[in-house]
């Protein structure tokens, strides 16, 4: 403010924080920054002789908050990495898997090795589904990790957070995991934590979750492989026996 000779007798100043913008800016620029290989190394694992290396970093990533143009190509480099482990799926549904936009939350965590290269990758996405009058919490997981890098239960410590944190919010309400694992080890670990898992050997599918797990299976738009065996979906497959 100026008096009658033009002279400043009062201003006022205004800050913004933009801390949390510069950093979502500075994580895009370095997913795009990236060393980019068109046929990046394998790893090659024998019988008797296995190779394991260090993931030196592990970035938590939104990518609601990626912007389009970038986003396309961080998940391309991450389909080099599915490539290398998986089989059957394009590249348009695996970038659909990595976007659900019914979640209401997704972060996928980025495994990067010594030269910055993408290793890895896990994405976890939570939903709210019916059931009976009453309000479920799913969480659903996309994970892979080259063989060399395996052995840290990185993708479950990520995945349980994730989880952790949505049952922090709603302590009272039933949540569970909606997963198709893909190798049979995906399937003995997951049913190795987790409180129980459906279907099971032995054991009994009681009504309701009969019911949940159809409803998921048709929202999911997984396909099952057999009609008369509508728990197996019909989805990717490993490269790795």
């Amino acid at each position: 403010m100026r008096d009658d000779s033009g002279c400043i007798v009062q201003h006022f100043v205004s800050l913004v924080d933009v801390s949390k913008h510069k950093q979502a800016q500075a994580h895009a620029k370095m997913l795009i920054d990236e060393p980019n290989r068109d046929s990046p190394p394998a790893v090659v694992c024998r019988p008797k002789e296995r190779t394991h290396h260090r993931l030196i970093e592990a970035e938590i990533v939104d990518p609601t908050r990626i912007p389009p143009a970038k986003r396309e190509i961080v998940f391309r480099r991450l389909y080099r990495v599915h490539q290398q482990i998986f089989a059957g799926v394009p590249i348009e549904s695996f970038i659909t898997y990595l976007v659900r936009p019914d979640a209401i939350r997704t972060r996928i965590q980025i495994y990067r090795n010594e030269t910055g290269g993408v290793v890895g990758y896990c994405a976890v996405h939570l939903f709210e589904r019916e059931l009976d009058g009453r309000t479920v919490g799913v969480i659903r997981a996309e994970a892979g990790l080259l063989p060399g890098y395996r052995g840290t239960s990185a993708t479950l410590w990520f995945g349980g957070s994730e989880a952790l944190r949505y049952k922090g919010l709603h302590p009272l309400r039933m949540t569970v995991l909606f997963a198709t694992p893909v190798h049979p080890s995906s399937y003995h670990m997951l049913s190795k934590y987790l409180w129980r898992s459906y279907p099971y050997p032995g054991r009994k599918i009681p009504a309701w979750v009969q019911r949940l797990l159809e409803m998921l299976a048709n929202s999911s738009g997984s396909a099952p492989a057999d009609p008369a065996d509508p728990h197996r979906s019909s989805h990717d497959r490993t490269r790795q026996r």
